[in-house]
Order: C-alpha cells, then sequence, then structure tokens
C-alpha cells in the first residue's frame, strides 16, 4: 500500500490502542501480588464521582434540571405518548423521572461505598496472609473466600447500571429508529432492534455487544472484562459509533467498565484466581445472603417514596430552575439564581422527608449536615470614572500661530505686580487609578496554599474552572485539549476507560479524580467547567490561588 493512503490516527486514538492492548495482554503477564492500594483508589476516586454528583443535585440547579432533562428524553414513555394522552401524562412522566435519577444517585453512592468497605477487609487480609506467595502455594481459606466475595459483589452490581443502560440506549436520541416497540406479557414497553438496525454496519456491533452483554451464561463463561474490551473495540472502530450514543448512554458504560475494571485487577492476580469460580459455586448461597443484607443498606427500595407529588416542585418546567450563571453579574441575574435555589431548596425539603426514614438506615457517606453554597445578595459594585479626553477645538493653522505668538510675549511676573499670594496645595492627594467593579479580597492568614507553576495557557484554564472574582469578561467553552494539558502539567496523568470516564492520576500521591470528557463535542460549555472547578476544589482543595505563571 503506499505512503500516501495508510491513515494516521490521532494522538488519542494511539494512547487508546495502546490501553486497549495493555489490559488484553493483563493475563498474560507473570504472577504479582494483588495490588489492593491501586484498586483502593480507584475505586475511592469513583465514589468521589458518585458523592459529587449527588452534591451537585442538591447544589446547583442548571445542573438538577439538566440531569433530569437528559433522563425524561431517554425515557420509552416519552416516545410512546400519544398528542391526546400527553397532558394526562406529564406529570406521571415527570415524577417517574424524578424517583429515577434520585434512586440511581443513591444506587451509585452507595454501591461505591460498599465496594470500598470490601475492599478494605480484602487488603487487611491480603497483608495478613498474601505476603511472600508462592505461585505453588494455595491461598488460605479467609482470603480465598474474600476474594470470591469482591467478585460475587462486582458482578451483582454490574446488573444495576446495565439495567440502566439497557433503559436509555434503545430511546436514545439517535438509536430510537433502530427499535420497534412491543408490548410484553406483564404490559411493559420493551423495544427491540429492527433487522435493519442490525445489518447496519454502524449499529450492528452495537447491538451485537449489547445482545451478549444481556446473555447472563455468556458473560460468566467469557467474563465482563473481556465483554467490555469487545465494546471498547466497537467504539474505538469508527468515530461515527461513537457519534451515535449520547452523554447519558457514555457516562453509563463507563459505569459498567469501572465494575469491569476492578473484576479485571482481581482476576489478574494469577495463579490464585483460577480458583474463584469453584469459590463462588462452593459459596453461592452464603454470597447471596449477604448480598441481600447490603442491597437493604443503600438501595431506596420503590416503596420509599409513597407514591407522593414530586413534580410540583421538581419539574424543571416555567423557568423554575433558571440558572443564569454563564451571564454577567447584576441584580436581574442574582435574584433569578437565588430564586432557582430556593426552589431547589425547597424540593429538596419535600423529598428529604419522604425518604428521611430509609435514609437513617442507609450507611453513605454523604454529609447530612452539609450546607449547599447559596448566591449572596447582590452588592452594587464600586463606580469607575473614565477621565475625559480633553476638548481640541477644530481651528486653521494661522490662527493657532497668531495666539502662539501673542502669548508668548514679555508678561510681568507676579514679584513685579506685587501678587505674592503662595500657591494653592493640593489637599486631595496623588492620582489614583480607578478601582476595580469587584475588589480583591486580602490574602487569608495561616500558612500558605502550596503554589503549582504552569504555562500561560494552563493559567487561564484553572482560572476558568477556578474563579474567586469576576473578571468582567463573559464566560465561554473550555476546550477538552486544554483541560488534559492543564491537568498534565499540574502533575496528573490520564487513563482512559470504555465510555467518557477519564481517570486522572497525580505521579507523586497517586491521588485520582474521574472526569466525563465532553460528548459528541470536544469543549466544555461554562457550566459544565464549572461543575469540574467544584469537585477539584473540593477533591483537591485547589482555588485560583493554587497556580501561579511558571518563570521562563
Amino acid at each position: 500500500m503506499p505512503e500516501e493512503s495508510v491513515p494516521k490516527s490521532s494522538p488519542e486514538q494511539r494512547n487508546a490502542n495502546a490501553l486497549l492492548g495493555v489490559r488484553r495482554h493483563s493475563f498474560y503477564r507473570s504472577p504479582v501480588h494483588f495490588d489492593a492500594h491501586s484498586l483502593l483508589h480507584f475505586v475511592d476516586a469513583q465514589l468521589d464521582a458518585a458523592e459529587d454528583h449527588m452534591r451537585a443535585l442538591r447544589e446547583d440547579p442548571r445542573y438538577f434540571a439538566d440531569m433530569l432533562r437528559e433522563r425524561k428524553d431517554h425515557a420509552m414513555e416519552h416516545v410512546a405518548w400519544s398528542p391526546s394522552a400527553r397532558p394526562v401524562q406529564v406529570k406521571e412522566s415527570w415524577n417517574h423521572t424524578i424517583r429515577v435519577v434520585i434512586r440511581e444517585a443513591y444506587a451509585a453512592l452507595g454501591m461505591w461505598t460498599a465496594v470500598k468497605v470490601q475492599l478494605q477487609a480484602l487488603s487487611r487480609l491480603m497483608a495478613d496472609h498474601g505476603v511472600g506467595l508462592e505461585p505453588h502455594e494455595a491461598l488460605s481459606q479467609p482470603l480465598g473466600d474474600a476474594l470470591a466475595n469482591m467478585v460475587w459483589l462486582l458482578e451483582l452490581m454490574f446488573e444495576m447500571p446495565f439495567a440502566t443502560f439497557l433503559e436509555v440506549l434503545p430511546p436514545s436520541p439517535l438509536m430510537r429508529d433502530s427499535f420497534g416497540k412491543t408490548i410484553t406479557l406483564d404490559g411493559k414497553l420493551q423495544y427491540l432492534p429492527t433487522q435493519q438496525a442490525c445489518e447496519d454496519t454502524t449499529k450492528g456491533g452495537i447491538i451485537r455487544t449489547v445482545a451478549m452483554l444481556m446473555n447472563k451464561d455468556i458473560r460468566k463463561d467469557v467474563g465482563l472484562p473481556t465483554l467490555m474490551d469487545l465494546f471498547d473495540t466497537v467504539l474505538l472502530k469508527d468515530q461515527a459509533t461513537v457519534s451515535l450514543l449520547s452523554p447519558l448512554v457514555m457516562r453509563t458504560i463507563s459505569d459498567l467498565s469501572a465494575l469491569a475494571e476492578c473484576v479485571r485487577e482481581i482476576f489478574a492476580f494469577q495463579p490464585w484466581a483460577r480458583n474463584i469460580r469453584s469459590a463462588l459455586e462452593r459459596k453461592e448461597a452464603s454470597f447471596r445472603q449477604d448480598w441481600e443484607k447490603a442491597k437493604a443498606r443503600w438501595l431506596l427500595p420503590d416503596k420509599a417514596w409513597n407514591q407522593s407529588d414530586l413534580a410540583t416542585s421538581g419539574a424543571p418546567v416555567e423557568e423554575r430552575f433558571a440558572y443564569p450563571v454563564n451571564q454577567k453579574p447584576s441584580r436581574k441575574r442574582t435574584n433569578a439564581m437565588q430564586r432557582a435555589e430556593a426552589n431547589l431548596d425547597k424540593f429538596w425539603g419535600e423529598a428529604d422527608r419522604e425518604i428521611l426514614d430509609h435514609l437513617k438506615q442507609m450507611e453513605l457517606p454523604f454529609d447530612a449536615t452539609w450546607v449547599p453554597y447559596r448566591t449572596p445578595n447582590w452588592v452594587e459594585p464600586m463606580s469607575r470614572r473614565e477621565p475625559r479626553a480633553p476638548h481640541v477645538p477644530q481651528v486653521s493653522q494661522d490662527v493657532i500661530d497668531f495666539e502662539l505668538a501673542h502669548r508668548t510675549q514679555q508678561r510681568p511676573s507676579k514679584s513685579q505686580t506685587g501678587n505674592t499670594q503662595p500657591e494653592k496645595a493640593k489637599t486631595r492627594g496623588p492620582a489614583q487609578a480607578p478601582s476595580s467593579e469587584f475588589p480583591i479580597p486580602p490574602p487569608e492568614d495561616g500558612t500558605p496554599t502550596p503554589k503549582i507553576s504552569v504555562t500561560h495557557e494552563s493559567l487561564q484554564v484553572f482560572r476558568m474552572l477556578l474563579p474567586h472574582r469576576w473578571e468582567g469578561a463573559l464566560p465561554g467553552q473550555l476546550p477538552w485539549r486544554d483541560f488534559m494539558s492543564a491537568m498534565t502539567e499540574a502533575g496528573f496523568r490520564s487513563e482512559s476507560t470504555s465510555g467518557s470516564s477519564v481517570g486522572f492520576i497525580h505521579y507523586k500521591t497517586r491521588q485520582r479524580i474521574q472526569v466525563h470528557s465532553p460528548h459528541p463535542h470536544s469543549k466544555y460549555e461554562f457550566h459544565a467547567a464549572r461543575n469540574i472547578g467544584r469537585h477539584l476544589r473540593r477533591r483537591f482543595g485547589w482555588d485560583e490561588k493554587t497556580f501561579c505563571l511558571k518563570s521562563t
């Protein structure tokens, strides 16, 4: 093949392919010690992302409204509406959507909490019974049962985001025409792929992979990590395939991939991981009892809502949650933001009363005393007067020459005229520069925050993500490439999995944060960048003062 006809892949494509190759060959590496510490960092980042999602739902009216609208756009009932029945079903649909969004948020928070607790116990057992193991030695009974219980927990947890995936994929905007509507025997609406979609080169790969994931026997024989690798191959094969998937579908794929990565790390503990399946069959009855008890501690039951009406105060209609955070500060903007925040607080007050008894029984890391940030009252900015330019009359050059000659004639001095009055002293002080619209607060006392030196471009990125005052310019968009470059300069490396989730891992501290890349576009809108900045601030304690310009 001539050199000109060889397609050139982008750096992101090459990095993704390289990572995929590393994961595929992980089963063939030499026996290694189970790295519970790195896996714990990974799970902790997932838990932190779930907690940040819950906080954003309670704090940011626009984020809350966007999540509801996005979930409602992926509801099967939305497609099945008829024009005559629409006014009757709108309220019921919003009630269902609100319950689903809140239930899934609590489920993700509790799921990763349970994984973290289980992994911490496994890490302690590994320190006691797994140090210095030889390949021919068998694992102790407690350690082998703990590994099997961990795999059992992860595979059962896989069912929850996978059920969400099966709900949101068929009615997603660009995949609706690939599925036909049918009514099951129990009266539920179900989507089945059409013959034309199965034969399509772009959509067929997604449908076939989903069918394999739906088959529990295939999942058991092949394994979740291998099937998710297959999904990776389908998504990386053609960019047109990725463009068919909505951001909600991509985030759900990221949740599935995160659980599959945990299973992969456990099965990479060879040759001892080969006995996990036999231990699962031997302990299945006891594991199932533990699962039912664990699930009740962090999964909201359907009866928790008591058929309450949440749409009256929670449906994002009639500008209820209009949050103009991307506009220039003004009294009107501040009042609109405070009104949206008050509406959100009213909704959560009603929702928490419905599930308060169940929340008391659940073991979640969410701080009940946490108070969301609220917009302060408007304060008129300091006036800034611009000096007027002197008026220059439009006269001819002859008049200017005559006036110049007349003014430069010899004139008597003050001593000659007897005027000995001293000149008037200045009482207003030296001239000062006009003050800024919003004054900069004085530096806080205490231990100074360690500075991170970055380039000018990265400094602008962090100023957009972590602002502490308004700079007078309207906010814009943040390109994904600029964000990745800024995080690299701050000491992080990126690691991608399936879906839109990207992990940033610090080289020294091994701290990790999970961020969803913008999809299908390559830029963050201002409100999305603001949410990422809030996540960085809470995770690492960063603010605008943390970063400084790198000296050249």
